[in-house]
């Protein structure tokens, strides 16, 4: 779990935070918490490009709502 600071929620435009994904029955992604800030350039880290794709995905569908 990420620790968040005031000022760290106040200069994100983005906060997730413990976000979890499961497809057929299998966690694909587990307690991930993460800070956009204004002004920033952000990627995904991480060695399987799949886990960078349902991240996308499950950011971009919590945006569609």
């Amino acid at each position: 779990m990420m620790s968040s600071s005031s000022d760290e929620l106040r200069d994100a435009v983005v906060a997730i935070d413990n976000l979890h994904v499961t497809r057929g029955g299998r966690t694909a992604l587990q307690d991930v918490s993460a800070r956009i800030r204004r002004g920033s350039i952000t990627g995904l880290l991480g060695s399987r490009a799949v886990a960078h794709y349902t991240a996308a995905n499950a950011f971009a569908d919590a945006f569609a709502y």
